[in-house]
């Protein structure tokens, strides 16, 4: 985990490494500047921060910053930077290049537009753009298939529940979410895509769901529903870590271990 918001107020700039061996926490590098509403990615062996929120007009002026830690590095390092600054964009991995997808931009637009990096590219290049802007979403890619996941415009009541697939050069349908949300995050588990959490404007979601075959199913319940978690699979489980317990702004230290039986 990377970035945030404190629970008192302002944007980390916290670096924090998981050992499932221990189960422990432990900090990492900190990073360059507090940033929040950021995405991680891995591109080769490093581990990349693409885009976000540093301290601004409420809080919230997007950056086109993009910083990577390598295995035994002990400081970030700045890398190409994005062409549009934007927060709350996604990002996917394919392992031989990122893809930040949509987002909020300078002006506080939503974003339909994308923008690819290739393992030792100079710069992003530009994207196919999304069949509708969003942001507050989440992207995982499978293969080389690139899921673009709900999300929303601006307020909480605009959630989607809308699915996007990148299968080559173009953005296309895919199957619908059973819950429109924003404020969410993905994971895959066995080529599967899952997602996770979400907020509305009277509550946040605890439902996860995962696309299986040709359909989104609900498949596990968290016991604290959160927004602007950070979602994995490891060893049978999904762990859900962190994120707002309210609407809007809030934050905590949750860890949530919950085994996918299928």
């Amino acid at each position: 985990m990377a970035g945030g918001l404190f629970e008192g107020g302002g944007e980390s700039d916290v670096t924090y490494f998981y050992d499932p061996a221990t189960d422990s926490w432990e900090f990492g590098p900190k990073l360059p500047t507090g940033i929040h509403h950021t995405t991680l990615g891995v591109l080769g062996d490093r581990l990349y921060l693409v885009g976000g929120y540093e301290a601004g007009d409420f809080g919230r002026s997007p950056v086109s910053a993009v910083w990577s830690l390598g295995p035994d590095d002990d400081e970030w390092a700045p890398e190409p930077e994005l062409d549009t600054a934007r927060g709350a964009l996604a990002l996917a991995s394919t392992g031989d290049r990122l893809i930040a997808i949509g987002g909020v931009g300078p002006d506080w637009e939503q974003l339909a537009t994308t923008e690819i990096l290739e393992v030792g590219a100079p710069a992003w290049a530009p994207g196919p753009d999304l069949l509708e802007a969003r942001e507050h979403h989440a992207a995982v890619a499978v293969g080389e298939r690139v899921y673009a996941i709900g999300g929303r415009l601006a307020t909480l009541d605009t959630n989607k529940a809308t699915v996007e697939v990148l299968d080559g050069d173009t953005w296309q349908e895919a199957p619908p979410l059973n819950h429109a949300r924003g404020g969410i995050a993905a994971t895959v588990v066995d080529d599967m895509p899952c997602v996770a959490g979400g907020e509305e404007p009277d509550r946040t979601i605890g439902s996860i769901e995962c696309l299986i075959g040709d359909a989104w199913e609900l498949v596990a319940e968290m016991e604290v529903p959160r927004h602007g978690v950070a979602f994995a699979y490891l060893d049978g489980a999904f762990r859900v870590i962190a994120g707002g317990p309210l609407p809007n702004y809030s934050a905590s230290t949750v860890h949530e271990v919950i085994p996918l039986e299928r």
